[in-house]
């Protein structure tokens, strides 16, 4: 038995050296890597020309790199239609400058290449962007006025002439007119046109005795970014009973020694602007019928309140803030005039600073079609020193914070005698701490504005905050 396998292993000797022949496909680069294969009889083992050394195996060479990709454009005519300009790093992009932009989009996002609408007056050769559709407006339609303009002229954007003589050659076309910025003197009377004035960066300084900005004889005014001060009169008169007029403020400031705002009878609609009277007996707004005001993420200051007089005159006001109105009446009234009704004045996701809210007697309807009074919600009250900050039970308030307020307060779902907790309230700074209670707090089925006065969108949390100010965390 043992020769047997003797013989075999003998006889299988022959085949097992023939394996030992190099293999073509196997290949090494050096004796070490040899080595590593059991390859002890060279230094190493090419492959055949057309192929290369693989992990230690013969294949195809690699094509040679191939050309780095044509970029996509090298000038404008390489791009489509919808990218037509070609950038410093040779791609299609939809601008390049402003001039590459037109329409309703005339302003080059440089950062991104694209084009938006105008934001702000300089964003536009014509140096007027209307904000309600982001275009700019041509300066074709445009009429140009300076403190120290002449009565006279083309009232053209180099050849500005004065703000009185720019009104009056204002047409059904041409109805824009642009202030450019600087102090002004003389209050502009708006008279059966349909304008818009651009104050922005400009000042009127009124000094003459009882005037004010005159919007009469059915005009419409949008009036946008001027600065006023009345030194005797009201800041603006929209009036004149015989005629149905009409008022759109966009950030304006207004500082008078009469009234801010007197619409008697007139449309008023307005956000982002400041009303402020520096005389305790007289009203910030006076809203005398026909009137129907809608006034929000705007400032009150001063005087005696916010007042809405007589059936007929209704007055809206949301995402704003009441400042130190202490007059008789309180800060805000809806009442009678002349044995003509009550007007109605309601106030939404609003904050009131030293401000007494005195609602007399009576009882308010804040429903339904007969609303009238004061309707209060969603809002933050906190009064002088000393006495409750609610006075009265002809005001209907609910879902607010009260505060000083030891009586009852007619409404529902109040938070009475309740710190707001504002962030620095000595320092005007009426934004809510994180632990206030009027976080998330609003009435869950309000109707609840976008932004708030500051412009941070609503609601932040689960719900709207009550006051003028989203808690942003």
């Amino acid at each position: 038995m043992r020769l047997f396998m003797f013989i075999v292993l003998a006889a299988a000797g022959p085949e097992m050296a023939a394996c030992s022949k190099p293999n073509p496909v196997v290949c090494c680069t050096s004796p070490a890597d040899c080595n590593s294969l059991g390859i002890m009889d060279t230094t190493s083992r090419p492959c055949t020309d057309g192929f290369v050394c693989i992990d230690h195996e013969c294949a195809n060479a690699p094509p040679v790199d191939a050309a780095p990709p044509a970029p996509p454009c090298t000038m404008d005519s390489d791009c489509p239609a919808s990218t037509p300009r070609c950038s410093t790093q040779n791609t299609c992009v939809e601008c390049l400058t402003s001039t590459d932009c037109s329409g309703s989009t005339p302003v080059c996002d440089t950062s991104t290449d694209t084009c938006h609408g105008c934001a702000a007056d300089a964003d536009c050769s014509s140096d007027v962007c209307d904000l309600s559709s982001g275009s700019c407006v041509d300066e074709g339609n445009v009429l140009y006025a300076s403190s120290n303009g002449p009565a006279s002229g083309s009232c053209g954007h180099t050849s500005p002439c004065s703000l009185a003589f720019a009104i009056q050659s204002a047409s059904p076309t041409r109805n824009t007119v642009r202030m450019i910025p600087g102090t002004y003197s003389t209050p502009p009377t708006v008279s059966a046109i349909h304008l818009t004035i651009d104050g922005t960066g400009s000042s009127l300084n009124i000094a003459v005795a009882d005037g004010s900005v005159e919007v009469t004889q059915g005009a419409s005014l949008t009036l946008i970014g001027l600065a006023i001060t009345s030194g005797n009169g009201d800041g603006i008169r929209c009036e004149g009973s015989d005629y149905q007029n009409s008022l759109t403020v966009h950030g304006v400031t207004i500082d008078a020694n009469g009234s801010a705002l007197l619409a008697n009878p007139c449309a008023v609609t307005g956000d982002t602007s400041s009303f402020r009277t520096r005389n305790a007996n007289l009203p910030v707004i006076l809203a005398t019928p026909p009137v129907t005001m809608a006034l929000s993420r705007s400032i009150f200051r001063g005087g005696d309140g916010v007042q809405a007089l007589g059936g007929g005159s209704f007055v809206k006001i949301d995402d704003s803030l009441f400042l130190d109105q202490l007059g008789t009446e309180g800060a805000v009234l809806g009442g009678q005039f002349g044995g003509s009704g009550f007007g109605t004045l309601t106030v939404s996701f609003s904050t009131f600073v030293n401000s007494k809210i005195g609602c007399g007697t009576g009882t308010p309807a804040c429903a339904g079609g007969n609303v009238a009074g004061v309707c209060i919600d969603n809002s933050i009250i906190v009064g002088a020193t000393g006495g409750d900050a609610v006075a009265g039970t002809a005001c209907d308030i609910n879902y607010s914070v009260v505060m000083p307020q030891a009586g009852a307060v007619s409404g529902s779902n109040n938070k009475l005698n309740v710190d707001p907790m504002f962030q620095d309230q000595a320092g005007g700074n009426y934004t809510l701490k994180s632990t206030s209670a009027a976080i998330d707090a609003a009435d869950p089925n309000a109707i609840v504005p976008s932004l708030d006065l500051a412009g941070t969108p609503r609601p932040q949390g689960a719900r709207a905050d009550m006051g003028a100010y989203e808690y942003k965390p």
